[in-house]
C-alpha cells in the first residue's frame, strides 16, 4: 500500500514522489512499480515514484463492465 512504501522510504531516509495509478490485476493501492528501482544506489532524500494498482482489471474493462 500507499501507506506502507511512504513508511518503508522514510526508514531508508527517502521521499515518496509522484504516485499514479494503473488498471490491472492486484487489489486498489498495491504497489506495482518504483522508480528508482528496488535495489539501486541513491542519493539520501531521493523522491521515488510509484505506480499502484487502481483495483479496476484490465480484462473487465474491455468487456464493458
Amino acid at each position: 500500500s500507499v501507506q506502507v512504501a511512504e513508511l518503508a522510504l522514510g526508514d531508508a531516509q527517502l521521499v515518496l514522489g509522484n504516485i499514479t495509478e494503473q488498471d490491472g490485476t492486484q487489489p486498489a493501492g498495491y504497489v506495482l512499480s518504483q522508480d528508482p528501482a528496488e535495489g539501486s544506489s541513491v542519493d539520501v532524500g531521493t523522491k521515488v515514484n510509484i505506480v499502484v494498482s487502481s483495483g479496476r482489471c484490465r480484462r473487465d474493462r474491455r468487456r464493458g463492465r
